[in-house]
């Protein structure tokens, strides 16, 4: 009937409080024993419940005592609690630990804060299906601060990075996004259907599932092209919050868009890839460069050989580098010939 999807759950509420206060191990038990004991001593009755008097639900009219339309009435929870347990505090009257943000570990090389397979962009609008905009598939995302510690370097990089836009869109969108000091931040770059890019940064507005992102300056950036090519906007770091040494950008994570229509008359941005998060970033911490290990005697040290050079737009230097003895050439030498890059995820 009316009112009983609030007075139920209230009702919960109130009567958890009393069995928290009960001094009995097993508790107060269930409540109508003790309300039927209360109700039918008219003294307690008026003291534990505000008897309603009035009112009818159309079978039935309220009346003094016990009726169909309000039950006992409203109770008095202090009183009641006092009557039923003796005692209004709970008897283990300990608040439970507050909730604390997780964080992520932190990656000892650095970089990348994420990978992100190849292949998996997916562009809703596209009849060909997932793994036809490479321009937009995200293999990997890192934070750079600078030598002066006055921008923050976002850097995506792209399967296949181009100015192509995906079919029946009007724009390319590349976010890099983390969170410091309870405010999440976001790095974009735009590029438009003519090939012209833009570089904006801002805050994340989080509302239940969705999420709104705010330009709030324009920066600069660079967008690099072909095979594993890098899209990187250069956020001041007083446009984010001025994080300093030690400081740590938590949940860094990429965003892919295809923007359809134009924003201003109603335009829409369906997401073709995402990444992370995986790794938190600290601001000036150590980073140790990866080592393989490998089984039997040392062989002696050869001269490092590059096999994969530096990304578009100077990039970091992430390709793997081999040490070859003579011996190794011969085994390996045909397959470095078909291998044009060693780096992780590439394809």
């Amino acid at each position: 009937g009316a009112g009983t999807s609030l007075s139920s759950p209230l009702w919960a509420g109130m009567w958890t409080r009393v069995q928290a206060a009960s001094p009995n191990p097993a508790g107060a038990g269930f409540a109508n024993p003790a309300f039927y004991a209360i109700g039918k001593d008219a003294t307690s009755y008026a003291n534990d419940f505000f008897d309603i008097t009035v009112g009818l639900n159309g079978l039935y009219t309220a009346l003094p005592g016990w009726d169909y339309v309000t039950g006992w009435g409203v109770p008095r929870l202090t009183n009641l609690m006092t009557s039923v347990d003796g005692r209004t505090a709970p008897v283990h009257n300990v608040l439970p630990p507050l909730p604390t943000e997780h964080i992520a570990p932190v990656n000892p090389a650095c970089f990348p804060l994420w990978v992100d397979p190849a292949g998996d962009d997916d562009f809703a609008f596209d009849v060909r299906g997932a793994g036809n905009n490479p321009q937009l598939d995200l293999l990997q995302g890192d934070l750079i601060p600078s030598a002066d510690g006055k921008t923050l370097k976002a850097r995506l990089t792209i399967n296949n990075l181009s100015t192509s836009t995906a079919p029946g869109s009007t724009a390319n969108e590349y976010y890099l996004s983390w969170s410091y000091n309870k405010v999440t931040y976001f790095a974009n770059a735009e590029v438009d259907i003519t090939g012209a890019a833009t570089f904006n940064d801002g805050t994340v507005d989080m509302t239940g599932p969705s999420s709104t992102y705010n330009n709030a300056h324009t920066v600069t950036g660079t967008i690099g092209s072909g095979r594993r090519g890098v899209v990187e906007i250069d956020v001041p770091t007083a446009d984010v919050g001025n994080p300093g040494v030690g400081a740590v950008l938590t949940s860094p994570a990429g965003l892919t868009a295809a923007l359809v229509g134009a924003p201003a008359v109603g335009g829409s941005l369906p997401t073709v890839d995402t990444g992370g998060p995986q790794y938190d970033f600290t601001i000036g911490q150590t980073c140790v460069k990866a080592a393989q290990a490998t089984n039997g005697a040392p062989a002696p040290k050869p001269a490092p050989r590059r096999v994969s050079g530096l990304p578009p737009t100077g990039a970091s230097p992430l390709g793997l580098e081999l040490g070859l003895s003579g011996a190794a050439v011969a085994a390996v030498g045909a397959w470095l010939r078909r291998r044009v890059t060693a780096w992780p995820g590439a394809s």
